[in-house]
């Protein structure tokens, strides 16, 4: 790190630059719609504008909370199944990158 960047540091919440580049977007492989990555509530956040990532993570509390209200039975995860002991076991789905039935979490943007 050079000194300018050492010395904003306590800005940044002295994160590393590896933390600091968690959340940026990636291209060389596909991800699922649900990945946090798509958070606008985040990127409003790391933009400073703090009023309009209360306000995207405010709508997308809500849109979980009817979706579960809506949801008939119970929950199933997508990438776990339950086994005969009433385990979860991962079916290893995930790595076929197949994520057309995964849903859009964060499609919708808020008026901020």
């Amino acid at each position: 790190m050079t000194d300018e960047e050492l010395s904003l540091r306590h800005q940044y919440y002295f994160f590393t630059p590896f933390t600091m580049c968690l959340n940026e977007p990636i291209s060389s492989t596909v991800l699922p719609p649900t990945d946090c990555r798509f958070r606008q509530d985040i990127r409003f956040l790391e933009n400073g504008n703090i009023d309009a990532a209360a306000a995207e993570k405010h709508r997308l509390e809500e849109q979980q909370r009817a979706e579960a209200r809506a949801r008939e039975g119970e929950f199933q995860p997508l990438w776990f199944k339950k086994n005969d002991k009433q385990e979860y076991i991962y079916t290893g789905e995930y790595e076929q990158r197949k994520f057309d039935h995964c849903p859009n979490l964060f499609s919708q943007l808020s008026s901020l």
